[in-house]
């Protein structure tokens, strides 16, 4: 997708009607996709912000499934209450855009805790980590997630997995957030609003 406004105008149609883009702006990171905020101004005269990702055309076949994927997961973290951008829209149909789309909910709030108490935001991180890790996910259909097998963890996980082999909790599956830091957490009032790019 272009960044000029009729493509920009034909996606919030999609999924805000009637809405008008007041401005945007790109969101540095990323490496397999280039995201902007676009900021809106509803049909009821409401400030309303959404990230739109755009996906490298060079690889399509393979990005199509990433969106199809991170779609799906987003859904059923949003819908377990981690606290994650909403996914909102996405396509796969280049006939529409030039590339795989995905729109997300813009989640204000910095990603600096230089102000923030050191211990509580630890006790914060992990206890969302928990969360994450905890996740019913006995009700969804995870089929379209990848199986982490043994052979396959990175030198980073390896001791901890290593530790965890016996114990029952490996006899059933849990979600990896594979790059949980600080750089990929939002902060608002002292509590975390949102983390990035599960």
């Amino acid at each position: 997708m272009n960044r000029d406004n009729n493509n920009y105008d034909k996606l919030i149609q999609i999924i805000s009607p009637e809405a008008t883009i007041l401005k945007s702006w790109t969101l540095q990171g990323g490496i397999t996709a280039k995201s902007e905020v676009l900021q809106l101004n509803t049909v009821k005269n409401e400030s309303k912000k959404v990230i739109v990702r755009q996906f490298d055309q060079k690889n399509v076949d393979k990005y199509v499934k990433k969106i199809i994927k991170e779609y799906k997961l987003l859904s059923i973290l949003k819908n377990e209450d981690i606290p994650i951008s909403k996914p909102l829209y996405y396509t796969t149909n280049l006939k529409l855009f030039e590339y795989p789309v995905i729109d997300l909910e813009y989640i204000e709030g910095p990603t600096d805790f230089e102000h923030i108490d050191r211990k509580n935001y630890i006790r914060k991180m992990v206890n969302c980590l928990a969360k994450i890790h905890t996740t019913n996910l006995d009700k969804y259909d995870i089929s379209f997630l990848e199986e982490i097998k043994d052979g396959e963890v990175n030198e980073v996980n390896k001791k901890h997995y290593e530790n965890e082999k016996n114990n029952n909790a490996m006899n059933r599956k849990v979600l990896l957030h594979g790059d949980y830091w600080s750089g990929n957490i939002i902060w608002n009032d002292n509590e975390i609003s949102g983390i990035m790019l599960i």
